[in-house]
């Protein structure tokens, strides 16, 4: 069985010469410049709002802003940011991002556009042809795009950690 820690695959890749994306920390940190951005978050801005409403006696199990179910804080609540960027980042993508960031913080962007467009699984099959996926669709995301392709580096082991 094999277990491991979250920054063990930016080690891997960057022992191979590869630069990755860190998701949850700055990977940058603790692995080097070849983890270019980390996408990071802040409880905080989710748990703080709804501890109020605990202490208020308003919160509600019920859908909606007011209550926990389907609220997607994102950048304009403060919850999500990236890092800082690795050297290795030429200053036009970064200028990119970071045009682009703005415009999510300000309310530029109708819901998550990453799934607001045409999508294929990585079987081919066609997931929407544009239009922006429902929160439960997302909620019971069952596939992996097409930009999620083997690329042959690696074997996944034959059996699971609950095999034995």
């Amino acid at each position: 069985c094999i277990r491991t820690t979250p920054e063990a695959s930016h080690w891997v890749a960057s022992s191979l010469g590869m630069m990755t994306t860190g998701f949850s920390s700055d990977y940058r940190v603790i692995v080097g410049e070849t983890v270019l951005v980390s996408a990071t978050f802040s409880w905080g801005a989710l748990y703080t709002p709804i501890a109020l409403l605990v202490l208020n006696r308003t919160y509600q199990t019920a859908v909606g802003e007011d209550g926990l179910r389907n609220w997607w804080p994102g950048w304009p609540q403060g919850a999500v940011a990236l890092t800082d960027f690795s050297f290795l980042v030429p200053p036009a993508v970064i200028a990119a991002v970071t045009n682009e960031t703005r415009r999510v913080m300000h309310g530029g962007l109708h819901g998550d556009t990453v799934f607001c467009r045409p999508i294929t699984d990585a079987t081919g099959q066609v997931i929407t042809n544009g239009t922006c996926l429902e929160d439960s669709e997302l909620l019971s995301m069952t596939w992996l795009p097409s930009a999620a392709l083997d690329h042959g580096l690696w074997t996944l082991p034959g059996r699971t950690c609950g095999d034995g």
